[in-house]
């Protein structure tokens, strides 16, 4: 093992990587350890990082700020260094990385060397939070995490939330179809329930769903007939609106409710309701749709 960090070996090599600037002044030593000793400070919050390609790293030595640099891991899973040339990362961790580069350099040029590896960019370990969340994008994945810590870097659930989240995933294997996973978000946060707060892997897609607004219209012998609206995760039925325009008048004709329902096609449907039958359980409720009208005729007898 040679140990000649500044001798003519070394600076030999270098000299097809190294602008010619960088060789006539080397940085002092004040200069070259405290950005290094920064790096390494914050590379221990990064955990045990598995790299992976896409990613880009900020590669220090310690001393020696020519063979420092910012390099991407490639497709392939491979960084190009000066001396080193191209040395595979993917599938590890920062730390066996630092290890790696140190042992490499310490065997041919430098003697005992300090590498630190800090991830600039986690282009490999990404999730997309869509929908409704205050900040949806694409978020770096860091050591373990689950619905709820992603959501939560995503800003957390905007108050058109539905109740429920999708995550979509992409199995490995080229010719495999992704697969959803729908998690219901009430039991998650308000039932206590953390066997429903999955893991999250790399290159899911979470997607919260807007609740969208449904509008229904209740006309005739109600108290306060008109436009009543809820969301998609809370539907009406016939009879809540009935209940929610005021209620029937003393000459309603419950047994004659009508349900207008407007067809794809643009086609009218109408959907008779008997209230009373419904009252005694002796008839379904109707569930209502986005438009529909309810229609409570009077009676006169």
């Amino acid at each position: 093992m040679c140990s000649r960090p500044a001798g003519a070996l070394l600076m030999a090599a270098l000299a097809a990587w190294v602008p010619a600037a960088a060789q006539e002044a080397p940085p002092s030593p004040a200069t070259a350890t405290a950005p290094a000793a920064g790096r390494l400070e914050m590379a221990v919050g990064q955990g045990d990082y598995i790299l992976g390609a896409e990613d880009l790293l900020d590669i220090q030595v310690v001393g020696v700020e020519a063979l420092s640099r910012t390099v991407r891991v490639s497709e392939a899973g491979d960084i190009t260094l000066p001396l080193l040339g191209e040395v595979r990362v993917a599938g590890l961790s920062r730390s066996a990385v630092e290890r790696d580069l140190a042992s490499r350099l310490e065997e041919r040029y430098v003697h005992d060397p300090q590498v630190s590896v800090f991830v600039k960019e986690y282009g490999s370990r990404i999730v997309s939070v869509l929908g409704a969340v205050r900040k949806p994008g694409r978020y770096p994945m860091v050591g373990r995490r689950t619905l709820l810590d992603m959501v939560s870097d995503a800003g957390g659930l905007t108050e058109e939330a539905a109740p429920h989240a999708i995550i979509t995933r992409r199995p490995a294997g080229s010719g495999s179809a992704p697969r959803t996973l729908r998690v219901d978000l009430q039991a998650l946060l308000y039932g206590g329930r953390a066997e429903m707060n999955p893991e999250i892997d790399q290159g899911d897609l979470i997607h919260v769903p807007v609740d969208l607004p449904v509008r229904v219209y209740v006309h005739g012998a109600v108290r306060d007939p008109g436009e009543l609206e809820t969301r998609l995760s809370r539907p009406l039925t016939v009879l809540q609106a009935v209940t929610k325009a005021g209620g029937p008048t003393e000459r309603a004709a419950l047994r004659k409710v009508e349900l207008l329902r407007r067809n794809d096609d643009g086609s009218q449907q109408v959907i008779p309701v008997d209230l009373k039958a419904v009252l005694r359980g002796g008839a379904e409720d109707p569930v209502l749709a986005d438009g529909d009208v309810v229609v409570v005729p009077e009676t006169y007898f």
